[in-house]
């Protein structure tokens, strides 16, 4: 009841029990422990470290592991190629497993890198377009 400057502050008596699967807990009615802060447990500096290191280790093995497919294809081994989706296996498969390690080391998610890599890189090969060099030789030969 408010009026004439007084405030009457009511309470709710007892608690509440909660079980869910393998957690339980309670909740308290009392008002005058109700009205704490909220903690914010978000850390802006971790996930900025995340993401910095998940980049710089994707770039590393872009281009570590894009030599290296480079480097067998130019000595014949299959599925390193970079014009032709069903014969890049090698090659997506090098940094599909690299950039899931990367995101396994940084805290990220390694399932859904390793699915983004390969659907993307996958995607990237088979739609190249033969360069004006190749399309060239092909022609004179």
């Amino acid at each position: 009841m408010v009026g004439a400057g007084r405030a009457q502050q009511e309470r709710i008596s007892g608690s509440i029990a909660v079980h869910a699967g393998s957690r339980s807990g309670s909740y308290t009615t009392d008002v005058s422990a109700a009205d704490k802060a909220l903690v914010n447990q978000f850390d802006a500096q971790k996930l900025s470290n995340q993401l910095q290191g998940q980049q710089i280790g994707s770039q590393l093995v872009g281009e570590v592991g894009g030599q290296i497919s480079d480097r067998l294809d130019s000595s014949g081994v299959p599925g390193f190629a970079t014009k032709n989706g069903s014969n890049a296996y090698g090659r997506i498969g090098l940094e599909t497993a690299g950039n899931a390690l990367v995101a396994a080391v940084t805290g990220g998610n390694p399932g859904a890198v390793a699915a983004s890599t390969a659907a993307g890189d996958f995607a990237s090969i088979a739609t190249r377009q033969p360069s004006s060099a190749s399309i060239t030789a092909a022609m004179s030969s």
